[in-house]
C-alpha cells in the first residue's frame, strides 16, 4: 500500500471521528451561527477563493513566473489554512483533534524539518 494511500485512509478515518463527536456533542450549532454571519461567510468564501486562485492557478498574474516567490505564497496559504482550522476548532471548544490535525498535514505536505 502506498504511503499517500495510507496517509488519505488514516486522515479520512479521523474526519469521521471528528466530525461524528461535532455532531454527537452538538458543538456543529456553534459552525452553523457562524455561517449565519454575513461577514463571516464573507470572508470564508474569500479564504476559499484565495486558495483556488494560489493552489490552483499558481497564482497568475500576481508573481510573474517567480516560482520562489509561488511556492511561498503556498506555503503561506497552507499555514494561514492550518491556522484557520485551529481558530475554528477552538471557537467551537475542541482540542485534542487538532493535534492530530497538524500532525497529518505536516506529514502529509512535508513542512516538518527535522
Amino acid at each position: 500500500m502506498g504511503n499517500n494511500l495510507e496517509i488519505s485512509i488514516i486522515f479520512l478515518v479521523y474526519t469521521i471521528l471528528t466530525m461524528f463527536y461535532i455532531f454527537h456533542t452538538h458543538k456543529y450549532k456553534l459552525v452553523q451561527h457562524l455561517f449565519s454571519n454575513p461577514f463571516w461567510l464573507v470572508s470564508f468564501i474569500i479564504i476559499i477563493l484565495w486558495s483556488i486562485y494560489v493552489f490552483k492557478f499558481n497564482a497568475v498574474g500576481l508573481l510573474h513566473n517567480d516560482s520562489k516567490r509561488l511556492q511561498d505564497m503556498k506555503d503561506a496559504t497552507l499555514h494561514g489554512g492550518i491556522g484557520f482550522i485551529i481558530a475554528l476548532f477552538a471557537h467551537i471548544d475542541v482540542t485534542i483533534p487538532v493535534f492530530w490535525l497538524i500532525l497529518l498535514i505536516s506529514y502529509h505536505v512535508g513542512i516538518i524539518n527535522i
